[in-house]
This record gives structure tokens, sequence and C-alpha cells, in this order.
């Protein structure tokens, strides 16, 4: 919750009711120790300009699965992923609008 409060004193952004429900169910749950729920905090405001639900059970699916339970390796996580190459999204493989039509006007103008 204290980095909520920091987030909203940085930035003047207003925490959301569904940011601060997302964060006590996450440390309800108990998943990680405090000291490292603040991290993945701290790194998920830092990426992000909002907390969702959503947001922070893929990180922590993902800090699960590689056996993240200290500060410590929640850090080195975070410099781990941070050297993983940006995967593209599926859509960005698909033309845009624009160039769609233009392949299309090109198809009907050779006849093909």
């Amino acid at each position: 919750m204290e980095n909520t409060k920091k987030k909203q004193k940085n930035s003047r952004a207003y925490a959301a009711s569904n940011e601060t429900y997302a964060l006590r169910d996450l440390v309800t749950r108990q998943v990680f120790p405090d000291a490292t729920v603040n991290i993945l905090i701290d790194y998920v405001l830092r990426s992000y300009d909002s907390l969702s639900q959503a947001l922070l059970n893929g990180f922590v699916q993902r800090w699960i699965t590689a056996n993240v339970t200290t500060p410590e390796s929640a850090i080195l996580q975070i410099r781990k992923e941070a050297q993983q190459p940006v995967k593209n999204s599926r859509n960005s493989k698909r033309p845009n609008r624009k160039k769609k039509r233009r392949m299309d006007e090109a198809r009907l103008s050779t006849g093909v």
C-alpha cells in the first residue's frame, strides 16, 4: 500500500480502487514475504502506468515458476527479465488496415 501512496506523490496520479484491491489481495494471499511484495510492486509501477489484478497475477505466476521466494531472488528475477528480448505480440505480425488495403488494391490491379 505504501507504494501506491508513493505513486500518488511522485506522479500526482490517483490510486484507483481496483489497484488498491489488487494490492490488498496480493498481500492477503501471502504468496511472497512483504519485502518481496514491495519489490514486485515497485517494479510493476516503474514499468506500467497502473496496476491490475491480471497484471499482478501474471507477475506472481512467473515469479512462482522461477522460484522467487526472497527479496534477493526477486531482484535477480527482475534483472533476468530485463535481459530477455521483448516478445512481439501476435497482432504485430498482421498488417495494419492501410497496409492491408494497399495489398488488396495491388492484387486487384494485377489481377491476382
